[in-house]
């Protein structure tokens, strides 16, 4: 009996587990598609007008704003990030004005002291 009873609540715990990873991974996979997902900016048809109607009737704009308030309306805008490009030829002006060294390595010399220390 008490075997059985044990057996139950392990099997509830394992199912609220079971629950509780899923509810993770959908929150995971949504910040993930907010981070990382496309990036657009949408209007919500419940957004107040920047413009009153006597201002949209002086900018002489459609009338039929008005009357599509009630029509969902999306905009899509990219995002554009923008790098700075570092300006050409600083690398080359910063080499120029270091002092340059030519040193000649002879092989031949370098085999020898090699052959030589392993005889040793």
């Amino acid at each position: 009996m008490d075997k059985d009873k044990r057996i139950e609540e392990l099997e509830k715990e394992n199912q609220q587990l079971h629950k509780k990873i899923e509810e993770l991974s959908e929150t995971i996979k949504l910040l993930n598609a907010r981070i990382f997902g496309k990036k657009t900016e949408k209007l919500d048809k419940n957004q107040l007008s920047f413009f009153s109607e006597a201002e949209l009737k002086e900018l002489d704009i459609d009338s039929d704003i008005s009357s599509k308030e009630n029509e969902e309306v999306e905009v899509e805008l990219r995002v554009v990030r923008h790098r700075k490009v570092k300006p050409r030829g600083q690398r080359a002006e910063f080499l120029d004005t270091l002092v340059q060294v030519d040193v000649v390595h002879d092989l031949e010399q370098k085999i020898v002291l090699i052959v030589m220390k392993n005889s040793l």
